[in-house]
C-alpha cells in the first residue's frame, strides 16, 4: 500500500510515553508521565503531553511542537513522528486525537477522527492550557506538525489563528482549506510553511501547484519530494528539523543552541545492508489476512540460516520484481542483515528503529521475537516500528536482525528513511515505570486515570 492513501471540548492526558505494543517502549528517561483526562460540552479530546527534564528550568525559553495524527489514529501516532527528537532535544511535544471516536478492536487504545468544525478550536485551546502550565514555552516558538488528514486539520487551524504557530509542517497532504486572504494573514503573521509530499504519492502531481500557491501568498517555505517515499511522515523528519535549525540560529542569534549530534558511540545506522527473500508469495491479484509465520519463515530468520543467495534490498523499494524468479504481488517476505555489535552494548538493552513496514511485521534479534504489528494498529502501514532488544540477547560481536513482513495489499516494503532505520542504547523506560497521575489537572466529574510505578513492557 505504499502508494495508497489511508481508508477510512477538551480532555488533557499528560504523558512522556510512547507504548507501541507490550514489546515497544518509547519513552524519554527522566522524564514525567502525567495522565489526566476531563471532557467538556459533550465532546472529548485526547492529548498526551511529553514534559522534558529540561522543563524545571523554567528561566530558558523552551519549544513546544504539536504533532497531529492522520485519518484515524490515537496520541501514539502523533507522538511517534517527533517522539526520538523531542527526548533529544528537550522539547515539549504535544500529540492531540481528533474528537470523533472510531471503531476500535478489543484491547487496543481507542481510536479517533478529526472534526474539521470543532478540533481547530481544541487545538488553540491546547497549546494555551500547557503554555499557562509550562509558562517557559514562548509563544514564538509552537511548532505544528500534521501528517495526512491531520495536515488539512493543520491548514484549518492556521486558517483561523494565523498567530499561534510560527512553523507549520504539512506531511503527506496537499495545500487545502484554507483561503488567500486567511494564507495571506498568516503569512503576514510570520508563519513558515514546509511541505513533504512523496513522489510515490497520488497527491504528488501537484505538488509543484502547492508549491507556486505558497509562494504567491507570501510564505517563507521548504518543499521536499522525496524519491520512493509514498504516505509517510518520517522519511520528512530530517529535512524539516534542518530548515527549523537553519530557521531557529537565524531568529535568535546567541540565544538558540543546535541540538548536539548523536554519538556514533550509542547508535548505528540500518538503512544499507539488507537482503530479502520471498519465503511465502501469493499470486497476483490476491490480497490474504496474514495466516502467521510460515516454517519457511521462521528458519529464514534464524541467525544460523544462510542469506548468500537473497538478492540485496535497499529500503524504500517495493519487494515485489526484485527476486528473479518470484511473480508475486503480496505475501511474505523475509528482510535481513547482520549487525557488530561493540563489546560496550553487552548485556545492556537496545532499541531497534525500522521506520514503517508496509503492511505487518515480526521482527528477530539473533532469532527471538522481539515485537511485531498487525492489523489492531491503525494505518499500519505508515506506522513506525520501534522495539526493544532485552540486554540478556545483547552479545559482542555478530548479530542478526530479521524482519518477517506480510504484505497482503498493493506494494510492500521497509519504509524507513536515512536516520530513521536505527539501533540504538535504549535510554528509555516503561510507561508503567514512571507514570504518575496529574491530580491537579483532574476536574470535577473526570475519570481518574489509572496509574502505577510498578511494571514491565
Amino acid at each position: 500500500m505504499i502508494s495508497l492513501t489511508p481508508k477510512v471540548f477538551r480532555t488533557l492526558l499528560f504523558v512522556t510515553a510512547l507504548t507501541l505494543s507490550s514489546n515497544t517502549t518509547l519513552l524519554a528517561a527522566d522524564g514525567t508521565v502525567l495522565k489526566t483526562q476531563m471532557a467538556t460540552g459533550g465532546f472529548t479530546n485526547h492529548y498526551w503531553l511529553f514534559v522534558p527534564p529540561t522543563a524545571k528550568d523554567a528561566k530558558t525559553p523552551a519549544e513546544l511542537w504539536v504533532s497531529m495524527h492522520g485519518v484515524v489514529g490515537n496520541p501514539e501516532h502523533g507522538m511517534a513522528v517527533l517522539a526520538n527528537q523531542a527526548r533529544e532535544r528537550g522539547v515539549f511535544l504535544a500529540a492531540p486525537t481528533g474528537s470523533k471516536p472510531v471503531e476500535t478492536p478489543a484491547g487496543q487504545p481507542q481510536n479517533y477522527t478529526w472534526d474539521m468544525e470543532r478540533d481547530p478550536e481544541a487545538i488553540i485551546a491546547l497549546v494555551d492550557e500547557i503554555r499557562a502550565t509550562h509558562p517557559q514555552i514562548a509563544a514564538d516558538r509552537v511548532m505544528l506538525v500534521g501528517f495526512s488528514r491531520g495536515g488539512t486539520m493543520g491548514w484549518r487551524t492556521l486558517a483561523r489563528y494565523p498567530k499561534a504557530f510560527w512553523l507549520f509542517a504539512c506531511l503527506g497532504q496537499r495545500v487545502k482549506d484554507i483561503s488567500e486572504a486567511q494564507a495571506r494573514a498568516a503569512s503576514a503573521a510570520g508563519v513558515r510553511v514546509f511541505l513533504g509530499v512523496g513522489q510515490r504519492e497520488d497527491i504528488h502531481k501537484s505538488f509543484a501547484k502547492d508549491h507556486a500557491l505558497l509562494d504567491s501568498w507570501g510564505f517563507p517555505n521548504r518543499v521536499v519530494d522525496l524519491e520512493n517515499v509514498g504516505h509517510a511522515a518520517g522519511p520528512f523528519v530530517r529535512p524539516l528539523l534542518a530548515w527549523h535549525d537553519e530557521l531557529m540560529a537565524a531568529r535568535f542569534p546567541g540565544a538558540w543552541t543546535p541540538p548536539p549530534a548523536a554519538s556514533p558511540a550509542d547508535q548505528m545506522e540500518l538503512h544499507t545492508g539488507w537482503r530479502m527473500h520471498w519465503t511465502k508469495p501469493v499470486p497476483k491479484g490476491t490480497e490474504i489476512p496474514d495466516p502467521g509465520i510460515s516454517a519457511a519463515a521462521q528458519a529464514a530468520v534464524s541467525p544460523e540460516a544462510s542469506d548468500a543467495g537473497w538478492p540485496a534490498y535497499e529500503p524504500f523499494l517495493p519487494f515485489q520484481g526484485l527476486e528473479p524468479g518470484t511473480t508475486a504481488t503480496n505475501g511474505e517476505v523475509v528482510v535481513r542483515r547482520t549487525v557488530d555489535i561493540p563489546a560496550g552494548w553487552a548485556g545492556r538493552d537496545l532499541l531497534l528503529e525500522l521506520g514503517p513496514v508496509d503492511d505487518f511485521d515480526d521482527t528477530f534479534y539473533d532469532g527471538h521475537l522481539i515485537g511485531k504489528t498487525d492489523k489492531t494498529t491503525p494505518m499500519h502501514w505508515v506506522f513506525p516500528r520501534r522495539y526493544r532488544v532485552p540486554g540478556k540477547l545483547v552479545k559482542p560481536g555478530r548479530a542478526v536482525i530479521a524482519v518477517r513482513v506480510w504484505d497482503w495489499q498493493g506494494e510492500g516494503a521497509l519504509m524507513g528513511s536515512p536516520g530513521e532505520m536505527l539501533l540504538r542504547l535504549a535510554t528509555e523506560i516503561s510507561a508503567t515505570e514512571a507514570a504518575v497521575p496529574d491530580q491537579s489537572r483532574i476536574k470535577p466529574g473526570a475519570v481518574n486515570p489509572t496509574t502505577t510505578r510498578a511494571g514491565t513492557h
